[in-house]
């Protein structure tokens, strides 16, 4: 509608800038509006990420087993790369040694299983990769709340 405004004021002969200026009002106001929101979610992005901090667990255990860790994750996800089935055990095995060693309180722990249903997913195992991601972003709710961006996006 303003371009049939801005183009009638234009063949009348008047100022075009008159016509526009209910637009760039507009726009300015969409600009406050966006810079706002971006200042209230800011702090609440950065307590997400402290948040998020404070359940790993990996950096917490003896730098052996971490590379173990690097090297199990590692191994799944060069499977699952390759389209290999054998991505699905060797995932699980992420689980158990993140359980064991992580704990099931750990942010690894969960988007371990989470990885794991995707892997699931990818196989064709719909209801095993459903029953999985639910028990995963449950998991994750009760550990970062169900409103962190983490969550949301599981």
């Amino acid at each position: 509608m303003p371009m049939l405004v801005i183009g009638s004021a234009l063949l009348s002969g008047q100022d075009w800038s008159a016509a526009y200026q209910s637009v760039l009002a507009d726009a300015e106001q969409i600009d406050a509006i966006e810079r706002e929101i971006e200042r209230e979610l800011l702090p609440s992005l950065a307590s997400s990420a402290d948040q998020e901090a404070s359940v790993k667990k990996l950096l917490t255990i003896d730098p052996e087993l971490q590379a173990v860790w690097t090297a199990l994750t590692e191994e799944a996800d060069a499977l699952y790369r390759e389209g290999s089935l054998g991505a699905i055990s060797a995932q699980q095995g992420v689980i158990d040694f993140a359980a064991d060693f992580l704990g099931v309180e750990s942010l690894e722990y969960w988007q371990s299983k989470l990885y794991l249903g995707q892997m699931l997913l990818a196989a064709g195992e719909t209801d095993s990769a459903a029953t999985l991601f639910l028990e995963a972003v449950e998991g994750l709710g009760k550990l970062l709340g169900v409103w962190h961006p983490l969550v949301i996006e599981s």
